[in-house]
């Protein structure tokens, strides 16, 4: 029995460790409009994408900063699917940004969209300066 009481305590511990691991130089980046999962189904991979902010948004902890361009940045609307979410995560302090070149050439308002609208090299400044990056 002291083992098993034990062996409670060290996991307690490590998913206390989890749970406080920094996550403030993750950045998480939607370069398209839909995941890329290898299913063939538009909808779908659109679907997907949108699940996955939402998710970010219910996580404790969530990423530091999003980053949306080129189709991507229609994910930033915010009458758009992922509107809510993307409102939540920068309430609980995640930076959102879009490329302005995008915003450009996809004929799309700013004010339209969740976030800060950032050039081309502050964004690769923000990309180069994370500790890890994860694209959708």
């Amino acid at each position: 029995m002291r083992f098993k009481k034990e062996m409670l305590m060290k996991q307690d511990e490590f998913l206390i460790e989890i749970d406080n691991a920094p996550n403030e130089n993750v950045i998480f980046v939607f370069n398209r409009d839909r995941t890329d999962c290898g299913c063939e189904d538009d909808k779908m991979n659109c679907l997907l994408a949108h699940l996955s902010i939402r998710a970010l948004a219910r996580l404790p902890k969530p990423p530091a900063a999003l980053v949306f361009y080129g189709t991507g940045v229609n994910l930033a609307l915010k009458d758009g699917e992922s509107g809510k979410s993307l409102l939540a995560l920068r309430e609980k302090g995640t930076a959102i940004y879009y490329g302005s070149t995008s915003v450009e050439y996809l004929k799309l308002n700013i004010a339209d969209l969740v976030g800060e609208c950032i050039q081309p090299t502050q964004l690769m400044e923000r990309l180069m300066n994370a500790g890890k990056v994860i694209t959708l």
